[in-house]
């Protein structure tokens, strides 16, 4: 698997944000914790209000404002750490109290992950994002320069979430519209590499395109986007660029799990349309989640010219899709038909320097994804959510599968989406269409409102996810269980809402509907599946239940009937977006079954199943 990133900013016109005022509020938040444990029957109250107060300034500092105040008062943003510290000085306060509070728990525990989510938030992405474009500025960057360094450091922490898909190799193209520089600095050997690798410089007449790479089959997590950081720290000729009061910046980034074509830099993404020998074109820039399966018949029938270094599939992308807009001008429909000619499932972003505030994007097929996330004056786009929810806590899904005409379910199914960077952060800049042309209006309902953060895929300070959760373990479990397996007369007694097991499974269970218990998984999440038969089986001993463990690849191929509304099915899954799990849970829910999900991964897909 790989990971797709892209940042498309609009013209920023904000105004400057009062420190005092953003202080004043993080103070009564912190206030409002510490007086949570003085009333335990405001604790439910007090929780819930500085969660609001902690979300309202999460959202502020998203803002250009936000991130210029933290970037440029450095005073205000030690102020913050130290309030900060206050803030988990109150969370520990609390959770000591919990232990023996059981009244309206669940309203609790739901109000300090939201208290967690934004003090993890204010910490671990807007402190630590005005930390990066400090540090990739060498310095306080210039005023100029901070709204295209902000898009640089969103796509590159999204890479290094990303880069649990695939991390053989990364790439990011920094693109800069208007950048005013003088003729005399635009020559030199960077502006003539064919393959485009690391450190490669595409001179678009007013534009100009920077790309960095890093390719290593061998390495840890983070490599690759510390290797970028580096190159783009000690580059004076983009810093340069960036710095005219004209320039805008768009990003296109990607971390590769090489399935077509060797792992090299000349192969690692973004590829441009360059051929060895017709280069009259408009420069196109492409990355590519996905296979495009008849990528050889397409180089031979249109006589590409392609580096023999280059042996991935998505260079012919910008290479078709350059030759198409010189043939065509409207964008869309140049995009369009190239997409339409290649066989696959696939997922593609692609920028051109003709156009350069707008970007295009391809979903077809399944075992892909993009998300175009909404921000503050922003379009982010990334093939997982948790590479959008850093700044965007909303975004629209969109669909490879489900045809726009069902009379031509092959050639309709698929989406094109073109977002204008005019209207970044909003619906008036999305422009959809099916595959085959048909114009596909968003529709505000479409539109997600996130329930992860990225503390839910963070690594946090652990070198591996792995030595991440083993030593949150204990203590993950802990809060679990907490309020939910309660002491009575000696006696342990499980208390569950109705948010953890339907209304509508325990009343199945209470008319002796269901029947039939199966718990499913792929891979480990199978192996801990199993567990659960061997703790239910005893306990419903004398009752007319069965239960088993299958993989759900079982389950869906030989064990389905056509009536499963006495079956209940617990789909276990660490991630969940296990395709043969997902895939099975809806066969299941057809045929009127009953679901029940056990899943470490808050707004994932099994969830909303």
């Amino acid at each position: 698997m790989c990971g797709i990133i892209a940042v498309l900013r609009g013209p920023d016109h904000t105004q400057s944000l009062s420190a005092e005022d953003v202080l004043s509020r993080l103070a009564t938040a912190v206030e409002t914790l510490r007086s949570a444990t003085a009333d335990v029957n405001q604790l439910s109250t007090k929780t819930l209000e500085a969660a609001e107060l902690l979300a309202s300034i999460d959202q502020t500092l998203r803002t250009v404002p936000g991130v210029r105040l933290l970037v440029f008062d450095r005073a205000t943003a030690l102020a913050f750490e130290g309030q900060l510290r206050q803030a988990a000085d109150a969370l520990g306060a609390i959770d000591n109290q919990l232990d023996e509070f059981t009244d309206d728990l669940e309203q609790v525990n739901s109000s300090l992950i939201a208290v967690r989510d934004s003090l993890w938030a204010i910490e671990r992405d807007r402190l630590r994002t005005a930390e990066a474009i400090i540090d990739l500025a060498s310095g306080t960057p210039e005023a100029d320069s901070l709204t295209g360094l902000l898009s640089i450091q969103t796509a590159l922490s999204a890479l290094d979430r990303l880069e649990v898909r695939g991390r053989d190799s990364a790439g990011i193209e920094i693109f800069i519209a208007d950048h005013a520089l003088p003729p005399a600095a635009l020559h030199g050997d960077r502006f003539n590499d064919p393959v485009l690798q690391s450190g490669a410089i595409r001179d678009c007449d007013s534009h100009i395109a920077f790309v960095y790479k890093n390719a290593s089959e061998i390495g840890e997590l983070g490599d690759n986007t510390n290797v970028i950081r580096s190159a783009i720290r000690d580059d004076e000729l983009l810093h340069q660029a960036m710095a005219a009061p004209s320039a805008q910046v768009i990003v296109v980034g990607h971390t590769r799990w090489a399935s077509v074509g060797v792992i090299s830099e000349a192969n690692a993404h973004p590829v441009d349309s360059q051929q060895m020998t017709t280069n009259d074109h408009p420069h196109v820039a492409a990355v590519l989640n996905g296979d495009i399966d008849n990528y050889m018949d397409l180089t031979e029938l249109r006589n590409l010219e392609i580096s023999p270094e280059i042996t991935t599939d998505a260079k012919i992308i910008p290479t078709l899709l350059s030759s198409q807009l010189a043939r065509t001008p409207n964008q869309i429909e140049a995009f369009r038909t190239t997409v339409s000619t290649f066989e696959g499932s696939m997922a593609i972003v692609s920028h051109n320097a003709d156009q350069p505030h707008k970007l295009s994007l391809a979903l077809r097929g399944s075992g892909q994804a993009l998300y175009v996330g909404l921000a503050d004056n922003s379009y982010v786009v990334a093939s997982e959510p948790y590479g959008v929810v850093e700044e965007a806590s909303q975004w629209i899904r969109m669909d490879g599968e489900r045809p726009a005409d069902p009379q031509h379910p092959i050639t309709s199914a698929g989406q094109i989406v073109e977002l204008d960077g005019e209207h970044a952060g909003s619906l008036a800049g999305i422009t959809r269409l099916a595959y085959d042309g048909t114009q596909l209006p968003v529709d505000p309902a479409e539109i997600t409102k996130a329930d992860i953060t990225t503390r839910d895929i963070d690594r946090g300070d652990a070198p591996h996810y792995l030595l991440k959760e083993i030593q949150e373990a204990p203590e993950s479990v802990q809060k679990t269980l907490r309020g939910r397996i309660l002491e009575s007369d000696n006696k342990l007694k499980v208390q569950l809402g109705s948010d953890t097991i339907p209304e509508a499974i325990h009343n199945a269970f209470h008319d002796k509907q269901i029947k039939r218990v199966v718990a499913i998984g792929q891979g480990t999440a199978a192996v801990a599946a199993r567990a659960i038969p061997q703790f239910l089986t005893p306990l419903l001993k004398g009752q007319e239940i069965t239960v088993e463990a299958q993989l759900a690849t079982e389950l869906s191929g030989f064990l389905m009937a056509e009536d499963m509304s006495d079956t209940l099915v617990i789909a276990v899954s660490q991630s969940g977006t296990t395709t043969d799990t997902n895939r099975t849970v809806d066969l299941i829910r057809q045929r009127g079954g009953h679901i029940i999900a056990i899943v470490n991964r808050r707004g994932s897909d099994l969830v909303a199943k």
